[in-house]
């Protein structure tokens, strides 16, 4: 076992059918990107901040960089208040919260005074609107088009459908991680936020660091370290262990990803050859229900649909309080989530 985890050793070159000028641009793109992602880091580094929370600043303004056509590797884009607002105008108000606040980590050790007035102020005009709308308790217009009367009973099934699909098909690869990923949002006791795509597979406790999440794998069971998540400061850090089911299901998941690549993260983008950042991993969370019940959920879309089935299946408070905890949030903001 501990050799068989220690360092995935086994690495074949991937078939890659795109045309050559195709990929060199691709390069091209990706080397660019990649600069403005250190650029990015650099700046947010400078505040204290966790690994996710810098992940998903970088991944959000990257979006918008690319969304607004701005070209350039530098931080100029975020100047344009006009093309940001018109940019992000029919979003989501969670979306544009998390715009406005990583426009202003970036900004936050410059002395641009006046601009971190008016992204701040945006900001709480937003969050204002979004509480008042959240007291309300009703499904938003864009919600009840999306899950209508989808219960999350009827998500349980999904990873079943995923296996019967596994049985009948020689390529597995995207299938297999859909079924694998399944798991970790239908079959095991904590359903956090995109943090799945941050964990490290690991079977070496000290290589476990305090800000960072590990799969930890030991002889007869498997841990998860969640170290790094948004409510980590309140809630604490977890160790949750894998029951056997999901432990056996795993191990032979990454045994057979072995001969794709030598990635150490339970979830890798092998067509990109690098981790999942939040944007891609929330895509591969919507084409997996896109193709099962024909719905581009998301995590959060799966996280309000738990609630609900929480307040309507537990009829004490203890229950309810400790089901709202494995979703890595408190009571009180569970009960936001409840949608009538």
């Amino acid at each position: 076992m501990e050799k068989s985890f220690s360092r995935i050793n086994i690495i074949k070159n991937i078939n890659n059918k795109s045309n050559k000028n195709d990929n060199k641009k691709n390069k091209i793109e990706d080397k660019e990107n990649d600069k403005m992602r250190s650029l990015l880091r650099k700046q947010l580094e400078k505040n204290d901040i966790k690994e996710n929370t810098i992940k998903t600043y970088i991944s959000v303004l990257m979006n918008l960089k690319g969304d607004m056509g701005y070209n350039k590797n530098d931080i100029r884009f975020i100047f344009d208040k006009e093309g940001i607002e018109k940019t992000i105008k029919n979003r989501p108000l969670t979306s544009k919260r998390t715009i406005y606040n990583s426009i202003l980590n970036i900004l936050k050790k410059t002395k641009e005074d006046e601009l971190k007035t008016y992204y701040y102020n945006k900001m709480l005009k937003d969050k204002e609107t979004y509480e008042t709308k959240e007291k309300d308790n009703k499904k938003t217009k864009q919600q009840e088009e999306k899950w209508g009367d989808l219960t999350y009973d009827k998500l349980l099934k999904i990873p079943e459908l995923i296996k019967n699909d596994l049985m009948k098909i020689k390529k597995k690869d995207k299938t297999y991680q859909f079924y694998i990923l399944s798991l970790f949002l239908y079959k095991h006791k904590i359903l956090g936020r995109n943090e799945l795509s941050s964990f490290i597979i690991t079977n070496k406790k000290n290589d476990i660091m305090d800000n960072k999440n590990y799969l930890y794998i030991q002889k007869n069971k498997i841990t998860m370290f969640y170290n790094d998540y948004k409510n980590v400061d309140s809630l604490g850090k977890k160790e949750v262990e894998l029951d056997d089911n999901l432990r056996n299901e795993l191990i032979d998941f990454i045994k057979n990803r072995t001969s794709l690549t030598d990635t150490n993260y339970l979830f890798y983008n092998i067509n990109k050859d690098k981790p999942y950042d939040n944007k891609r991993f929330t895509e591969l969370i919507q084409s997996l229900h896109k193709k099962y019940i024909n719905k581009k959920l998301s995590i959060n879309d799966l996280r309000h649909i738990k609630s609900i089935w929480i307040e309507k299946t537990f009829k004490t408070y203890n229950e309810k309080e400790r089901e709202h905890k494995n979703l890595l949030h408190s009571y009180n903001t569970g009960l936001l989530y409840v949608k009538n």
